[in-house]
């Protein structure tokens, strides 16, 4: 018996999170992991300069300096993380903590927005009944989720 391992992030940005993420897929043995969490800003552009320059010191192979920002450096669809691996779970450098902001709480919803339904008020089918309607493997798996 065999067994295929895969990973993929969406959303996760430069910086420690992708650092713990790579080591922990390294560790389980994922060969292939998707990135595309970087393709969606400009590297860390965001953060302070010293910031990623810290990243960038301490992590030189999955990071480089290109376009006015640290960012992920992808060599023939490739990161290099030998840099990762060391006391801190991947972390030679941590993000500047203090210059984090608070992200403010939406107005949601929104003050002139209907009324939610009730709980009496829902309707009585399942919220997987679209899916099941146009597909019967959903319904198939409902059945057998449901009993």
């Amino acid at each position: 018996m065999s067994f295929r391992m895969s990973a993929e992030d969406l959303t996760i940005q430069a910086g420690l999170a992708p650092q713990q993420e790579l080591a922990l897929v390294s560790l389980l043995g994922i060969t292939h992991v998707e990135r595309n969490g970087h393709h969606y800003v400009n590297g860390m552009a965001a953060l302070p300069a010293a910031e990623q320059q810290a990243f960038l010191a301490a992590h030189g192979d999955p990071y480089e300096h290109s376009h006015g920002a640290v960012r992920l450096h992808i060599a023939d669809g490739r990161l290099a993380i030998a840099s990762l691996q060391g006391p801190g779970y991947a972390s030679g450098a941590v993000p500047e903590w203090g210059a984090m902001r608070t992200m403010p709480v939406p107005d949601w919803p929104p003050p002139d927005a209907p009324a939610a339904r009730t709980r009496t008020e829902q309707p009585a089918m399942p919220w997987w009944w679209p899916w099941a309607r146009a597909w019967p493997l959903p319904l198939a798996m409902s059945q057998r989720l449901t009993g």
